[in-house]
């Protein structure tokens, strides 16, 4: 049995390698501890875990949220002109996971999934931008229900 974290980010590198983003290989999708470019080639996505919470569940569970930072990144040596597939691939994966229990996910997870909500970002980070690199976040909250 592997950790409900590790088994949602798992799944969620799972569902956006299947979104087919155009330029963007299979490969480059990952799933890290930090949202690090180290290693990768551009473009390329980092799913990471992020700091966890609970809202109220039931008399016998709690609603544990898991959230997972996912960072798009793609060089682009300060360009200034709007990236129209940098922008589609962030409205894509929000609209794969927003308010959505993707099959994949929910057949992932030990615990019932509950929902699944996304937290927009930062479309361009600026500091990232300073340093040659469009880097653009997004939070999926992932909410499971856990027996006490």
């Amino acid at each position: 049995m592997s950790a409900i974290a590790k088994e949602a980010a798992d799944a969620i590198v799972t569902i956006i390698q299947a979104l087919s983003l155009s330029g963007m290989t299979s490969s480059n999708i990952v799933a890290r501890k930090i949202p690090t470019s180290r290693n990768l080639t551009d473009p390329h996505i980092t799913v990471s875990p992020a700091t966890e919470s609970e809202e109220d569940g039931t008399t016998g569970a709690d609603d544990w949220i898991l959230p997972f930072t996912v960072a798009i990144c793609k060089a682009t040596n300060q360009a200034l002109e709007l990236d129209d597939t940098f922008m589609q691939w962030r409205e894509t994966i929000r609209h794969a996971f927003h308010n959505k229990k993707p099959a994949t996910l929910v057949s992932a997870l030990t615990p019932p999934l509950k929902t699944v909500r996304v937290e927009n970002g930062s479309i361009l980070d600026m500091q990232n931008f300073q340093a040659n690199q469009d880097v653009s976040t997004l939070t999926i909250n992932v909410v499971v229900r856990r027996v006490r």
